[in-house]
């Protein structure tokens, strides 16, 4: 039962904070000495860097939705492989709004502690998503 409830912790998490982009989901689902084993580029690995990450995306993507491919618990850990779709609305990365639907697919670990994410671990594709949004040839063409 201890794994079902682990589940729905991670599962109202995505629905909150990248569904619904809800500035509350941080500090209501995420432990305050939360540690994120791999932040994106820039992120601090607390929680009010999860907050940053939260709301870096959401400015350029505001219509996220995360859905859960594959979720799988044991013990304290939740496992979840997901697929994100959005559209590039805002400028991101330097890159100005494109308009273009972007995918990111990823897998992420979660560690549960006391009913609230303790510990993040994952992989989310970065090469695939700044590709979508053209940052790659930006960069090629800095470099000539």
């Amino acid at each position: 039962m201890a794994t079902q409830r682990n589940e729905d912790v991670v599962r109202r998490f995505y629905e909150a904070a990248f569904n619904r982009g809800d500035p509350n989901a941080v500090n209501d689902l995420v432990a305050p000495d939360f540690v994120d084993h791999n932040p994106f580029p820039g992120q601090a690995p607390d929680r009010e860097g999860l907050s940053q990450f939260i709301r870096t995306f959401h400015g350029p993507l505001p219509d996220l939705r995360v859905e859960i491919d594959d979720m799988i618990a044991q013990g304290d850990q939740v496992v979840t492989r997901w697929t994100a779709r959005a559209t590039h609305k805002g400028s991101f990365l330097q890159v100005p709004a494109t308009g273009k639907q972007v995918t990111i697919s990823g897998i992420d670990i979660m560690r549960i502690e006391n009913g609230k994410i303790a510990e993040h671990w994952g992989y989310q594709d970065q090469l695939g998503f700044v590709k979508e949004i053209g940052v790659l040839p930006a960069l090629a063409m800095a470099g000539r």
